[in-house]
């Protein structure tokens, strides 16, 4: 969060984008985007696209759906409707926004994970800000390499657990029970954390909308 803090600071145009290390764009990626981006009256429009998810199994394009109309941004990436990953998906190394937006709402520091997510509803909140996915693969991202133990393939559910109820007012019932299912069911699995699934369906039916 505070190195893409400071490279908003630092940047001089009227919109920025982020490239992790790891990832890389396609040649049209911003070309694509500022058209997309000049047709919107919206004043602080987020641009992503699809992208190629490289994983160890093969290439595939992600994500597998845009988002219905009127549905809530926290549901479409939270709340999955099949037994698959990629079904929604804002990556930051597709995103193109402006850098009034990013100054308004920075990426929050001392965040262990979730550093996008955190972002993304957290900006949902404001008047004027739309999202908007090129339905193309404008960007090549590296998933799951399981030999490199990055920040965001660490399970640490209990971290997850705190971050989960600290936004639940960013969230619709439905993506909370979402995450619930999908993050903190699985990385509490492989934690070998068993004991805590029954707390955790209560907590996904108490507050939450399986």
């Amino acid at each position: 969060s505070d190195a893409r803090n400071a490279g908003v600071s630092a940047a001089k145009g009227e919109w920025v984008a982020f490239l992790d290390d790891d990832d890389e764009w396609v040649p049209e990626k911003l070309e694509k985007q500022i058209e997309v981006a000049n047709r919107l009256s919206n004043p602080f429009p987020v641009i992503a696209s699809y992208i190629i998810a490289r994983t160890p199994t093969g290439d595939f394009v992600w994500p597998r759906r845009l988002p219905g109309p009127s549905e809530p941004i926290s549901e479409y990436l939270l709340a999955r409707n099949s037994l698959f990953h990629g079904e929604g998906l804002l990556a930051t190394p597709t995103l193109l926004v402006k850098k009034k937006l990013l100054e308004k709402v920075p990426f929050r520091s001392g965040l262990k994970k979730y550093q996008d997510w955190d972002w993304v509803l957290r900006v949902a909140q404001l008047d004027g800000v739309c999202f908007e996915i090129v339905p193309e693969p404008l960007a090549i991202c590296r998933i799951d390499e399981e030999q490199r133990k990055t920040v965001g393939t660490q399970t640490m559910w209990r971290y997850s657990f705190d971050w989960l109820r600290e936004n639940r007012n960013l969230m619709t019932p439905r993506a909370y029970a979402g995450f619930v299912a999908t993050q903190l069911a699985s990385q509490a699995s492989r934690q070998g954390e068993w004991k805590v699934f029954v707390p955790l369906l209560w907590e996904m039916y108490r507050f939450g909308a399986p």
